[in-house]
């Protein structure tokens, strides 16, 4: 699941690899080959993305009577090769287990982190935004191969990702896209349909997309039991007594 995976990197980047992996996999009532493929993943990766970053502080909650938001680490802005912090000024890291950097780079999300919490926070500033972008391999098991050969070659392919980071310029058009995208949101009455590869992750995709909708309640309403054709029979009896039989 792609994001008790992300989870279970912040726990990484903020503790340790242990602590990540052991958080996966409470996550999941069984533990499959698969889960054990991602926590390899995790197990040569959260090493490589602690270099990556500074000392800071995690989970930062940002919230106003508009915006609600938490910044993955919060760390004092430095100079002369980070030995030196800069008052009151602080860098915004944010971690992205994805390949997909493009999607990311147009984002709002670094922009209204910085406007809000510097909003919230008067006299302390925002100077660089990060992403550190963690890749990600999605091979499989080939039909010719069995589990130990599979595991031997997503070990050297985990070896060859290197995550990196990217910094971002601070654009405050974003954050005023932002206003005026929720301001369609409130004052909008119609919701077409907008499918996206987001509804693989919806628990609704079957009912939206497949029309399937045996899940669905009956109306609310009284019924008039003078006009019922059809009739419920309940058979009670005890348990291995014939009742399914029957």
């Amino acid at each position: 699941h792609p994001f008790k995976i992300g989870t279970a990197l912040h726990t990484g980047s903020e503790k340790n690899t242990s602590e990540a992996i052991k958080e996966y996999y409470n996550e999941f009532f069984i533990i499959t080959d698969r889960h054990i493929e991602e926590a390899m993943k995790l197990e040569s990766l959260i090493p490589k993305a602690k270099k990556l970053v500074p000392d800071g502080e995690y989970e930062i909650k940002i919230e106003d009577e508009h915006f609600i938001g938490f910044i993955d680490l919060l760390a004092p802005t430095t100079v002369f090769k980070r030995e030196v912090e800069v008052p009151n000024q602080y860098d915004i890291y944010d971690f992205k287990y994805s390949n997909n950097v493009d999607n990311y780079m147009d984002s709002k999300q670094l922009h209204l982190y910085k406007y809000f919490f510097e909003k919230n926070n008067p006299g302390k500033y925002i100077k660089n935004l990060y992403y550190l972008f963690v890749p990600k391999t999605s091979i499989r098991q080939k039909k010719t191969e069995d589990l130990n050969q599979f595991r031997m070659r997503l070990k050297g392919e985990i070896e060859e990702l290197e995550p990196h980071l990217v910094q971002i310029e601070y654009d405050p058009e974003k954050v005023i896209e932002f206003m005026i995208d929720v301001k369609e949101l409130l004052e909008t009455d119609e919701y077409p349909k907008d499918m996206t590869y987001l509804c693989n992750f919806c628990e609704f995709q079957k009912y939206c997309v497949e029309g399937e909708d045996y899940m669905l309640l009956p109306k609310n309403e009284r019924r008039n039991i003078e006009k019922i054709e059809k009739k419920v029979i309940w058979i009670y009896g005890a348990p291995f007594t014939g009742k399914t039989t029957f």
